[in-house]
């Protein structure tokens, strides 16, 4: 795994928060997990963007969103509940349509957590079609940091059959401000679908999500799924259409 170092001086164009790890809440478990991880990713990219003239109210006013399309979390340590860490986030070169960024979680004496990178699409809120980047967008600074992650892969081979299916209700409580499932619990879908099929705590070292279709609060979805070895497969159907897309590497 590609790490980068944790520098005493964030760069300029990236951004970094102390945070204290603390589990999801409303849910009765004490240990972090990718979910968890997930969520500060969110938190610092808003924050970001936001920093950069781009706030979801400001992109809202232009008829704009943001919508992540694929991403990679690669695990080395969990924090510990309560502990303090670092999370850095910082603009990469565009790949294709996409916007990339990446992650690095450090604990506060510089030591590497995880990393993680995303690639978001600007999207037409109304047609859900590509936006043509704003000029705010265009004047982003890229970051190169040395030993930096590699973007999430955009195509990662599956078993020709997933034997495994069961199905799932979008919830109201899981819908985000963009009026559709918030991305953090399709990690949160496939964790709790792996420690039912494998009787024990999903533990991963890397995590891979493609985000292929919205889901809407009410909505039923199918998850078709198979463990090979140390990795377990999920692919999420609605309405006949792939919706989504999760791979779990396990620490063996």
């Amino acid at each position: 795994m590609s790490f980068p170092e944790c520098s005493m001086i964030c760069p300029k164009g990236a951004y970094q928060m102390l945070i204290t790890a603390d589990t999801q809440q409303n849910t009765n478990k004490k240990d972090i997990t990718c979910k968890d991880l997930a969520r500060w990713m969110e938190a610092i990219t808003e924050k970001h963007l936001s920093l950069s003239g781009m706030s979801r109210e400001g992109l809202k006013q232009e008829g704009k969103i943001w919508v992540i399309s694929w991403t990679s979390i690669e695990i080395l340590h969990f924090p510990k509940a309560g502990e303090q860490i670092l999370l850095r986030i910082w603009p990469c070169k565009r790949k294709g349509g996409m916007y990339p960024r990446k992650y690095a979680f450090y604990t506060v004496e510089g030591e590497p957590l995880a990393c993680a990178s995303s690639l978001f699409a600007l999207m037409d809120s109304k047609t859900r079609t590509l936006a043509s980047p704003t000029e705010k967008l265009k004047n982003i600074s890229v970051i190169v940091e040395e030993k930096e992650q590699d973007l999430p892969k955009m195509l990662i081979p599956f078993p020709e059959t997933l034997r495994g299916g069961i199905s799932r209700r979008v919830c109201p409580e899981e819908i985000d401000k963009n009026g559709h499932l918030n991305n953090t619990y399709y990690i949160d879908w496939a964790c709790e679908l792996a420690e039912q099929v494998t009787q024990g705590p999903c533990s991963p070292e890397s995590v891979w999500v493609q985000y292929s279709r919205e889901l809407l609060e009410g909505q039923d979805a199918v998850l078709n799924y198979q463990q090979e070895e140390h990795t377990f497969y999920v692919r999420g159907y609605a309405e006949q259409e792939e919706a989504f897309s999760v791979i779990i590497k396990m620490k063996e």
